[in-house]
C-alpha cells in the first residue's frame, strides 16, 4: 500500500508541477487557472531571494500529488528591511481531493512546512486567501496543529482595469514632469521605491542586485517605468511589467449567464470600458501595474502616473492591467474612476504556535499602511 512522502521539488519535477497548476482551477463566475509555462522554476525568483517548492509524492510511484511554495524576501517592516516568508501555490491532485485524502495531505504538508521553517530563514509568513475560497479559509484559520496560527492583517484588492476607452494624459503638479524610466538614474529610482516602501508595511526592498535581473524581475526593463521627476529627483513611479512569458492566467469556463451571453457581452463591454471575455482555453493577456511609489502618497502624482500607464497598456494591446492595493491605501479611491473588475482577498500573518514570532511581530507593528506588491505574490 502506498503512502505519501514529502520532500523538495527539483527541475525534474517541472512537468508535474505545471500539470498540477493546470488541473486546479479557481472557481467562480469565471473559472481560471494560474499557470507557469513553459518552466515553473523560471518564476520562482520573482517570489523571493530564497525559494523552495515542497511536494507530496506517492511513495510507490514517485508521482507528485501535491505542491506548495515557500519563499522569503526582504520586506519593509516598521521602516526597516526584514526577511518575511510567503506561502502560496497550494495545489492537490484532483483525484486526492475527496474523502480523507485531502485532510491527510494538508496535515502532512504543513508538518513538512514546519520542518522547513526550522532553518530560521524568517520568523513569520504572509498568506493570502481569496474571497470565495471558504474551504481554504476554514481549514487554514482553524489553528489545528500542525497548521500555523493566522492573524488577519486586512483586505487586499486586485483591480483589473481594461484600457479600452480613449483618455487624455493628465498633468502633474507644477514644476514636475513625466518621463520614461530610461531618463532617470537607477539610484534615484531605487531611492523613490525605498522611501515609499519604508512609509508602509510589506513592500519589497529593491536593490541594484534585484531590480533589473533575470532571476528576480524577468522581463522588467528600465524603459517599462513611468516616472515623475522633480529636476533629476524621482518623486513617483509605476511600471508596466509583462509576465506572460513565465506566468499566465487562462480561462477554463464560465458559469450561468456569462457563458450563454458571452457574445453579447463582448459586443457591449468595450463601449463601457470593460474587457472582452476570452473563449475557454484562451490566455488573458494582461500586465501588472507594479513598483508603485509616490512620495507622500500625493494623489495628483498618482493620477498622472496611472493615466500614463493606462495609455501605455492601451498601446501595448493589453486586455487589462492589474494593480493591487490594500483596503487602507489612501490612493485606492482614484482607481475607482476607472471601470474595473475587483478581486478581493484577505491577508494574514502566519507563524507556528511554538514560535514567539507572531505575537512579537503584532505587538511591534505600527500603523503604517500595508503595501505589498501584487506582481510578486
Amino acid at each position: 500500500m502506498s503512502a505519501i512522502v514529502y520532500d523538495l521539488a527539483s527541475p525534474i519535477d517541472d512537468p508535474a508541477l505545471r500539470h498540477l497548476l493546470r488541473m486546479n482551477p479557481l472557481d467562480g463566475n469565471i473559472t481560471l487557472t494560474l499557470e507557469c509555462e513553459p518552466d515553473y522554476f523560471a518564476a520562482a525568483g520573482v517570489e523571493g531571494e530564497f525559494h523552495q517548492t515542497p511536494v507530496a509524492r506517492d511513495s510507490l510511484t514517485g508521482k507528485v500529488v501535491g505542491m506548495g511554495s515557500r519563499s522569503v524576501r526582504l520586506l519593509w517592516i516598521n521602516g526597516e528591511p526584514q526577511p518575511v516568508g510567503y506561502m502560496s501555490h497550494l495545489r492537490v491532485d484532483p483525484n486526492r481531493q475527496w474523502g480523507l485524502s485531502m485532510p491527510h495531505l494538508v496535515r502532512g504538508a504543513f508538518n513538512f512546512y514546519h520542518q522547513l521553517h526550522a532553518d530560521g530563514q524568517t520568523p513569520f509568513y504572509l498568506v493570502s486567501i481569496t474571497d470565495g475560497n471558504q474551504a481554504a479559509r476554514r481549514l487554514l484559520t482553524s489553528g489545528r496543529k500542525p497548521l500555523p496560527k493566522l492573524h488577519p492583517l486586512g483586505r487586499f484588492d486586485i483591480f483589473a482595469i481594461a484600457p479600452t476607452l480613449p483618455r487624455y494624459r493628465l498633468p502633474l503638479p507644477r514644476g514636475l514632469r513625466l518621463a520614461f524610466g530610461k531618463e532617470c538614474s537607477t539610484f534615484e529610482l531605487l531611492d523613490c521605491l525605498a522611501r515609499s516602501g519604508a512609509d508602509g508595511q510589506f513592500a519589497p526592498v529593491w536593490t541594484l542586485g534585484s531590480l533589473f535581473t533575470q532571476r528576480f524581475t524577468p522581463g522588467l526593463k528600465k524603459k517599462d517605468f513611468i516616472v515623475a521627476l522633480d529636476g533629476k529627483r524621482v518623486v513617483g513611479c509605476i511600471a508596466r511589467w509583462d509576465q506572460t512569458a513565465f506566468k499566465q492566467t487562462r480561462v477554463r469556463g464560465y458559469s450561468g449567464g456569462l457563458g450563454r451571453w458571452r457574445g453579447l457581452i463582448n459586443w457591449i463591454a468595450p463601449h463601457l470600458g470593460y474587457p472582452r471575455l476570452p473563449a475557454p482555453g484562451q490566455t488573458i493577456f494582461h500586465s501588472y501595474a507594479s513598483h508603485l511609489a509616490v512620495d507622500n502618497n500625493n494623489p495628483d502624482i498618482f493620477r498622472a502616473l496611472l493615466r500614463a500607464l493606462y495609455l501605455r497598456c492601451q498601446t501595448a494591446g493589453d486586455d487589462y492591467f492589474v494593480l493591487g492595493l490594500s483596503e487602507r491605501h489612501p490612493l485606492r479611491k482614484i482607481v475607482r474612476h476607472y471601470p474595473h473588475v475587483k478581486y478581493r482577498s484577505q491577508h494574514y500573518l502566519a507563524a507556528w504556535e511554538d514560535d514567539a514570532a507572531l505575537n512579537a511581530a503584532l505587538i511591534g507593528f505600527d500603523q503604517r499602511v500595508p503595501n505589498p506588491e501584487a506582481a510578486v505574490l
